[in-house]
């Protein structure tokens, strides 16, 4: 039993939709065969996620880091710098796989400064119990966006192609989102630091 005035930290979960994209996007650059090999190489617990993961379900974060691990492995990369741009390109195709309905057609027709408050916000699509704070003074084009309490291999670069892809559909095509750490060589970051410029 907790002492008085302490909580249990619950565990963060991700949502099945960003599991299922992934698998797709994976699957077009290695192959069905490659791809199920990986993922026979799984956990058990993870594994059943990575063949069972329902869109609109959620679960537990360690699924995820297994299967950004399993991939970077089965690609080869060595560090950060050999993975980033094709991390960076699967954050891209999860957003313009998942961005829909009010999310896409608010991004259409908002700048960059309307769009960017709404980062925070669509953690929340993805993730559960994540903590985010945006720090921006309205007059620049610039901002920095922390995101905690996701231990995520990789996840600093695949965030960061989402959100650019979810900028670049607002009016600022020549949007940047760089997570300072991985950009580093830190493969996992928490909290995770965006630079986001438009």
């Amino acid at each position: 039993m907790d002492a008085p005035g302490t909580s249990l930290r619950v565990a963060a979960l991700a949502k099945g939709a960003g599991f299922n994209a992934c698998a797709q996007f994976m699957k077009a650059r290695v192959g069905d065969a490659r791809y199920a090999a990986m993922i026979a190489r799984a956990p058990v617990s993870a594994r059943d996620v990575l063949e069972n993961a329902m869109s609109a379900s959620w679960y537990p974060i360690a699924a995820l880091d297994t299967l950004l691990n399993l991939y970077s492995r089965e690609r080869g990369f060595r560090g950060t710098m050999d993975a980033r741009d094709e991390f960076e390109a699967l954050g891209r195709y999860v957003a313009e796989d998942n961005l829909t309905g009010i999310y896409r057609a608010l991004l259409r027709v908002l700048s960059a400064h309307g769009a960017v408050p709404m980062m925070p916000r669509m953690w929340s699509q993805y993730f559960k119990e994540q903590r985010c704070q945006l720090e921006w003074d309205r007059t620049r084009t610039e901002a920095r966006l922390t995101v905690a309490g996701l231990p995520i291999a990789h996840l600093g670069a695949v965030a960061a192609g989402w959100q650019q892809a979810a900028l670049r559909l607002s009016t600022h095509p020549g949007a940047t989102v760089v997570e300072e750490r991985y950009a580093r060589g830190q493969m996992t970051s928490d909290p995770m630091v965006f630079r986001i410029v438009w």
